[in-house]
């Protein structure tokens, strides 16, 4: 690997892969090359992510490049010198599993397609792949077209099954969850992109959006599984000015395919897969997939009526940037992944490190356009953030 001088004063790096190629790194993402031209495209594109960068014959990195990624970084660590890649699996006790496969160097090996849904095949020290699916890994059972969860040993019954091309033909999904950390030093469980804090130290854990009314919950055994859960099931619908009605459920939206009963997010073009169904009652059915690969669409309620409320602003050399709302009422600009708090009311806004020294800044005109006075480099990784429900949750390190 070998670093090169970048846009803004900043590097970046070329990965080598296991096929004799390289990955582009730049501000911890991965991007590769397409057809040995100067352009590079995020190693996500394929879930709908459109970041890109266009390197000029120095190899610097041009100001048209667009670097603002729909998904978090993949994770790397450095040994021996070389990038590995780190899997994060969902331990369905209350640990997060770190499995460093020492062999990937983050190439992908294989992909298969089911509806708008990917899997990636990634190679283990034993010479053999472990599937990754929704990011949940699963093992081939005896060399057939049968790959089993994981964690099947602890009981887990998710499983997929292939067919001669490779694609999904059935899909059993598990309960995996995820315990994270508050900054109190409890923690909050994870299930299907919600999450749910504990009920005085019992086996009860209720969703974190309990005193806005929702009904959600489940129940863990004494061995952590999930042994009962009742899903909030509500949902509105909300006319457009075309006539139509858009499904609004857990504050995402979804349109309705050619009059049936399936309803798809409203941001499928996107990448994202998430979709509903419903019953001949109207109910939702439990075949939905509603985890979602980005925030919930921002409304208001005038008068009785939804008015969707653009967050997203245009900015310098055409990005864009998102106005994150805190706990204390005020808003956080996230630009190129950093995070900026406004000085007063004015214009300026300054990196939320200000105080460790780091000088970056961003000025806003009457439109809210960045002004290319703007001075974006810092002297510190990007903070680390999540989406789930809609809203981003700060990641403690």
């Amino acid at each position: 690997m070998f670093k090169i001088n970048a846009i803004e004063g900043q590097t970046y790096e070329m990965i080598p892969t296991n096929k004799g190629k390289f990955l582009l790194m730049f501000r911890g993402y991965t991007y590769y090359q397409q057809n040995r031209s100067s352009n590079y495209y995020c190693s996500k594109k394929h879930t709908g992510c459109q970041a890109r960068l266009k390197l000029d014959s120095n190899g610097k990195i041009l100001s048209t490049a667009f670097t603002t990624h729909m998904h978090p970084a993949p994770q790397y660590v450095i040994l021996n010198g070389c990038y590995v890649k780190v899997i994060l699996t969902l331990n369905r006790v209350n640990l997060v599993t770190i499995i460093v496969l020492k062999n990937t160097q983050g190439v992908k090996l294989g992909s298969g397609i089911t509806e708008d849904q990917t899997y990636e095949m990634i190679p283990t020290n034993k010479g053999k792949c472990l599937l990754m699916f929704r990011g949940y890994t699963y093992c081939q059972q005896n060399r057939s077209s049968n790959y089993y969860c994981s964690k099947n040993y602890t009981g887990c019954k998710a499983r997929l099954k292939l067919d001669y091309n490779g694609k999904i033909i059935s899909a059993i999904e598990g309960q995996s969850y995820e315990m994270i950390p508050t900054r109190k030093g409890k923690f909050l469980l994870m299930f299907q992109g919600y999450t749910y804090s504990q009920q005085n130290q019992s086996r009860n854990y209720y969703c974190s959006k309990k005193d806005v009314g929702c009904k959600a919950r489940l129940k863990l055994d004494s061995n952590g599984k999930i042994i009962s859960s009742i899903e909030e099931q509500t949902y509105e619908m909300i006319p457009t000015k075309k006539g139509k009605f858009l499904l609004m459920f857990r504050g995402y939206t979804y349109y309705q395919q050619n009059r049936s009963s399936h309803y798809y997010c409203s941001k499928k073009k996107s990448g994202c897969a998430a979709r509903v169904k419903l019953d001949s009652n109207g109910k939702i059915m439990s075949t939905a997939f509603a985890t979602h690969l980005h925030p919930a669409p921002q409304y208001v309620i005038s008068n009785g009526r939804y008015i969707k409320f653009i967050l997203i602003a245009g900015s310098i050399e055409g990005q864009t940037y998102e106005m994150i709302p805190t706990n204390k009422g005020k808003f956080l600009i996230m630009f190129q992944g950093y995070t900026y708090s406004q000085a007063r009311q004015t214009c300026n806004y300054y990196c939320s490190k200000k105080d460790m020294g780091c000088r970056a800044r961003l000025k806003l005109d009457a439109n809210g356009k960045i002004l290319p006075t703007s001075f974006t480099l810092h002297i510190h990784d990007p903070p680390k953030y999540m989406i789930s429900r809609g809203e981003y949750i700060k990641l403690c390190r």
